[in-house]
């Protein structure tokens, strides 16, 4: 198995400056588990992941955050 046999080929991105909790909106609508972000030239700059949304919280905000309960 090859990473063509299971990607996504309609790729969904996001800007560095996307609230967080349009992020999850669109991980939770599109069925998918990370999305890269990229800049205005289209530069991958990197990929957040279910897994960086549920470790940021109390990194971030100290208490759990609100968007949580979506998922």
């Amino acid at each position: 198995m090859q990473a063509r046999d299971v990607m996504t080929s309609k790729v969904v991105s996001v800007a560095s400056d996307t609230p967080v909790h349009d992020i999850v909106r669109l991980l939770m609508k599109q069925r998918i588990s990370a999305v890269p972000v990229v800049d205005s030239e289209q530069h991958v700059l990197g990929i957040v992941s279910e897994g960086d949304l549920l470790a940021a919280p109390e990194d971030l905000y100290g208490k759990q955050a609100w968007w949580l309960a979506g998922l």
